[in-house]
Protein backbone atom coordinates (compact mmCIF):
# COMPACT_ATOMS: atom_id res chain seq x y z
CA UNK A 1 0.00 0.00 0.00
CA UNK A 2 2.97 2.65 1.11
CA UNK A 3 6.38 2.13 -0.16
CA UNK A 4 9.10 4.84 0.47
CA UNK A 5 12.58 4.30 -0.56
CA UNK A 6 15.65 6.49 0.32
CA UNK A 7 13.46 9.61 1.13
CA UNK A 8 15.07 12.82 2.01
CA UNK A 9 14.10 16.22 3.66
CA UNK A 10 16.41 19.18 4.07
CA UNK A 11 15.92 22.81 5.21
CA UNK A 12 17.99 25.45 4.52
CA UNK A 13 20.63 22.59 3.91
CA UNK A 14 19.24 21.20 7.03
CA UNK A 15 18.68 17.20 6.54
CA UNK A 16 15.56 16.42 8.59
CA UNK A 17 14.94 13.17 7.03
CA UNK A 18 18.01 10.92 6.12
CA UNK A 19 17.40 8.53 3.68
CA UNK A 20 14.26 7.05 5.22
CA UNK A 21 12.98 3.17 3.69
CA UNK A 22 9.62 1.16 4.80
CA UNK A 23 6.83 -0.37 3.46
CA UNK A 24 3.52 -0.48 5.03
CA UNK A 25 0.59 -3.07 4.09
CA UNK A 26 -3.20 -2.25 3.09
CA UNK A 27 -5.29 -2.27 6.29
CA UNK A 28 -2.09 -1.48 8.85
CA UNK A 29 -2.05 0.66 11.49
CA UNK A 30 1.26 1.93 11.90
CA UNK A 31 2.29 4.29 15.03
CA UNK A 32 5.30 6.76 14.43
CA UNK A 33 6.75 7.76 17.82
CA UNK A 34 9.99 9.85 18.50
CA UNK A 35 11.84 12.75 20.13
CA UNK A 36 10.54 16.12 19.45
CA UNK A 37 12.27 17.07 16.66
CA UNK A 38 13.23 13.87 15.30
CA UNK A 39 11.31 14.29 11.53
CA UNK A 40 8.17 12.02 12.61
CA UNK A 41 5.79 15.28 11.59
CA UNK A 42 8.28 15.87 8.21
CA UNK A 43 8.14 12.57 7.35
CA UNK A 44 3.96 11.85 7.57
CA UNK A 45 3.35 15.49 5.59
CA UNK A 46 6.02 14.22 3.11
CA UNK A 47 3.54 11.15 2.71
CA UNK A 48 1.24 13.28 0.71
CA UNK A 49 3.41 16.03 -0.04
CA UNK A 50 2.38 19.05 2.14
CA UNK A 51 6.32 18.99 2.44
CA UNK A 52 8.37 18.05 -0.89
CA UNK A 53 10.70 15.69 -0.09
CA UNK A 54 14.41 16.51 -1.53
CA UNK A 55 15.42 12.40 -2.38
CA UNK A 56 13.59 9.89 -2.57
CA UNK A 57 10.46 8.24 -3.84
CA UNK A 58 6.93 7.22 -2.58
CA UNK A 59 4.51 4.91 -3.65
CA UNK A 60 0.43 4.79 -2.20
CA UNK A 61 -1.37 2.09 -4.14
CA UNK A 62 -0.22 2.66 -7.74
CA UNK A 63 0.70 6.33 -7.35
CA UNK A 64 4.39 6.88 -7.35
CA UNK A 65 6.20 10.02 -7.11
CA UNK A 66 9.85 10.37 -7.25
CA UNK A 67 11.57 13.68 -6.20
CA UNK A 68 12.66 16.48 -8.55
CA UNK A 69 9.90 15.16 -10.88
CA UNK A 70 6.38 16.34 -8.56
CA UNK A 71 4.42 17.67 -10.72
CA UNK A 72 1.00 19.43 -9.65
CA UNK A 73 -0.92 16.19 -11.71
CA UNK A 74 1.15 14.08 -9.62
CA UNK A 75 0.58 15.65 -6.37
CA UNK A 76 -3.29 15.97 -7.04
CA UNK A 77 -3.72 11.99 -7.64
CA UNK A 78 -1.53 11.07 -4.43
CA UNK A 79 -3.72 13.16 -2.68
CA UNK A 80 -7.06 12.02 -3.70
CA UNK A 81 -5.73 8.54 -2.05
CA UNK A 82 -4.61 10.17 1.45
CA UNK A 83 -6.99 12.06 4.03
CA UNK A 84 -4.78 14.09 6.59
CA UNK A 85 -5.87 14.73 9.89
CA UNK A 86 -3.94 17.80 11.48
CA UNK A 87 -3.13 18.94 15.32
CA UNK A 88 -5.25 22.01 14.91
CA UNK A 89 -8.31 20.29 13.74
CA UNK A 90 -8.43 23.25 10.56
CA UNK A 91 -12.44 23.04 9.88
CA UNK A 92 -13.58 26.18 8.48
CA UNK A 93 -15.20 28.27 11.42
CA UNK A 94 -17.83 30.17 9.29
CA UNK A 95 -19.24 26.28 8.64
CA UNK A 96 -21.58 23.91 10.53
CA UNK A 97 -20.13 20.73 11.36
CA UNK A 98 -22.33 19.27 8.39
CA UNK A 99 -21.10 21.87 5.87
CA UNK A 100 -17.38 20.93 7.33
CA UNK A 101 -17.61 17.69 6.42
CA UNK A 102 -19.59 18.06 3.13
CA UNK A 103 -16.93 20.85 1.42
CA UNK A 104 -14.56 18.26 0.38
CA UNK A 105 -17.48 16.11 -1.17
CA UNK A 106 -19.26 18.30 -2.99
CA UNK A 107 -16.54 20.67 -4.28
CA UNK A 108 -13.42 17.88 -4.92
CA UNK A 109 -15.77 15.02 -5.58
CA UNK A 110 -18.45 16.68 -7.30
CA UNK A 111 -21.14 14.86 -5.28
CA UNK A 112 -24.73 16.01 -5.10
CA UNK A 113 -25.40 17.81 -2.15
CA UNK A 114 -28.29 15.67 -0.89
CA UNK A 115 -25.79 12.87 -1.12
CA UNK A 116 -23.02 14.50 0.11
CA UNK A 117 -25.22 15.06 3.25
CA UNK A 118 -26.46 12.00 3.83
CA UNK A 119 -22.73 10.44 3.63
CA UNK A 120 -21.51 13.30 6.02
CA UNK A 121 -24.05 12.15 8.88
CA UNK A 122 -23.07 8.96 8.57
CA UNK A 123 -19.27 9.56 9.30
CA UNK A 124 -20.93 12.25 12.00
CA UNK A 125 -22.42 9.42 13.62
CA UNK A 126 -19.52 7.21 13.71
CA UNK A 127 -17.93 9.42 15.13
CA UNK A 128 -20.30 10.44 17.94
CA UNK A 129 -21.20 14.09 16.01
CA UNK A 130 -23.96 13.80 14.69
CA UNK A 131 -26.07 15.54 17.28
CA UNK A 132 -23.85 19.01 16.53
CA UNK A 133 -24.36 18.74 13.04
CA UNK A 134 -25.64 22.14 12.96
CA UNK A 135 -23.06 23.60 15.49
CA UNK A 136 -20.26 25.65 14.54
CA UNK A 137 -16.61 25.07 15.28
CA UNK A 138 -16.54 27.70 18.10
CA UNK A 139 -19.44 25.99 19.68
CA UNK A 140 -17.33 22.77 20.19
CA UNK A 141 -14.63 21.82 22.44
CA UNK A 142 -11.13 20.85 21.05
CA UNK A 143 -12.09 17.16 21.04
CA UNK A 144 -15.03 17.83 19.53
CA UNK A 145 -13.31 19.70 16.67
CA UNK A 146 -11.34 16.99 15.97
CA UNK A 147 -13.45 14.53 16.28
CA UNK A 148 -15.76 16.22 12.99
CA UNK A 149 -12.29 16.70 11.51
CA UNK A 150 -11.46 13.21 11.28
CA UNK A 151 -15.58 12.48 9.97
CA UNK A 152 -13.97 15.10 7.33
CA UNK A 153 -11.24 13.09 6.50
CA UNK A 154 -13.53 9.39 6.51
CA UNK A 155 -16.02 11.36 4.90
CA UNK A 156 -13.57 11.38 1.50
CA UNK A 157 -12.84 7.55 2.05
CA UNK A 158 -8.99 7.72 1.22
CA UNK A 159 -7.36 4.40 1.11
CA UNK A 160 -4.31 6.16 3.57
CA UNK A 161 -5.13 8.02 6.34
CA UNK A 162 -2.23 10.07 7.98
CA UNK A 163 -2.29 11.84 11.42
CA UNK A 164 0.21 14.10 12.48
CA UNK A 165 -0.13 14.21 16.14
CA UNK A 166 -4.10 14.43 16.56
CA UNK A 167 -4.22 14.49 20.17
CA UNK A 168 -1.30 17.35 20.38
CA UNK A 169 -3.73 20.36 21.12
CA UNK A 170 -5.92 18.77 23.58
CA UNK A 171 -6.70 19.11 26.74
CA UNK A 172 -5.73 15.90 28.50
CA UNK A 173 -9.44 15.36 29.82
CA UNK A 174 -10.43 15.01 25.90
CA UNK A 175 -7.73 12.98 24.40
CA UNK A 176 -10.12 9.91 25.36
CA UNK A 177 -12.17 10.59 23.30
CA UNK A 178 -10.46 11.32 20.04
CA UNK A 179 -8.10 8.46 20.90
CA UNK A 180 -11.68 6.33 21.34
CA UNK A 181 -12.31 7.19 17.51
CA UNK A 182 -8.80 6.51 16.42
CA UNK A 183 -8.98 3.03 17.93
CA UNK A 184 -12.34 2.57 15.94
CA UNK A 185 -10.53 3.13 12.58
CA UNK A 186 -7.66 1.02 13.56
CA UNK A 187 -10.42 -1.98 14.17
CA UNK A 188 -12.15 -1.07 10.78
CA UNK A 189 -9.16 -2.08 9.03
CA UNK A 190 -8.09 1.16 7.49
CA UNK A 191 -4.65 2.12 6.56
CA UNK A 192 -3.74 4.47 9.01
CA UNK A 193 -0.03 6.44 9.64
CA UNK A 194 -0.62 8.22 13.16
CA UNK A 195 2.56 10.23 14.60
CA UNK A 196 1.92 10.09 18.27
CA UNK A 197 3.15 11.17 21.41
CA UNK A 198 0.92 8.76 23.79
CA UNK A 199 3.45 5.53 23.63
CA UNK A 200 1.02 3.41 25.89
CA UNK A 201 -1.65 4.13 22.91
CA UNK A 202 0.16 2.93 19.89
CA UNK A 203 1.61 0.20 22.11
CA UNK A 204 -2.27 -1.04 22.49
CA UNK A 205 -3.48 0.52 18.44
CA UNK A 206 -0.90 -0.04 16.21
CA UNK A 207 0.11 -3.23 14.15
CA UNK A 208 3.66 -2.02 13.68
CA UNK A 209 5.46 1.15 15.91
CA UNK A 210 7.97 3.43 13.97
CA UNK A 211 10.95 4.88 16.56
CA UNK A 212 12.45 7.41 14.66
CA UNK A 213 15.63 9.57 15.75
CA UNK A 214 17.73 12.24 14.19
CA UNK A 215 15.84 11.86 11.14
CA UNK A 216 16.24 8.09 10.81
CA UNK A 217 14.38 4.88 11.61
CA UNK A 218 15.86 2.92 14.30
CA UNK A 219 13.53 0.53 14.70
CA UNK A 220 10.34 -0.81 12.52
CA UNK A 221 8.69 -3.85 14.79
CA UNK A 222 5.42 -4.97 16.21
CA UNK A 223 4.97 -3.30 19.81
CA UNK A 224 5.24 -6.36 21.44
CA UNK A 225 8.95 -6.63 19.94
CA UNK A 226 9.64 -2.87 20.06
CA UNK A 227 8.04 -2.08 23.67
CA UNK A 228 9.10 -5.51 25.34
CA UNK A 229 11.98 -6.62 23.15
CA UNK A 230 14.06 -3.30 21.73
CA UNK A 231 16.99 -4.16 19.59
CA UNK A 232 18.33 -0.91 20.65
CA UNK A 233 19.65 0.96 23.55
CA UNK A 234 18.56 4.18 21.83
CA UNK A 235 14.53 2.75 21.33
CA UNK A 236 14.50 1.34 24.97
CA UNK A 237 16.10 4.68 26.27
CA UNK A 238 13.32 6.58 25.00
CA UNK A 239 10.44 4.24 26.00
CA UNK A 240 11.68 3.71 29.33
CA UNK A 241 11.36 7.76 29.80
CA UNK A 242 7.98 7.40 29.34
CA UNK A 243 6.69 4.52 29.93
CA UNK A 244 8.16 4.01 32.73
CA UNK A 245 10.43 0.39 32.43
CA UNK A 246 13.58 -0.92 32.43
CA UNK A 247 15.18 -2.84 29.54
CA UNK A 248 18.55 -4.46 29.49
CA UNK A 249 20.21 -5.30 25.79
Amino acid sequence: MIEVNGLEKSYAGNPVLKGIDFHIQQAETVAIIGPSGSGKSTLIRCLNLLEKPCAGSIRIADQQISAGAISKTATYRLRQYTGMVFQSFNLFPHLTVLQNVTQGLITVQRKPRDQAQKEAMHFLTKVGMAAKAQSYPAQLSGGQQQRVAIARTLAMQPKVVLMDEPTSALDPELVHEVLQVIRAIAEEAITTVLVTHELRFAQEVADRVMFIDGGKIVEFAPPSELFQRPKEQRTATFISKFLEAEYVI
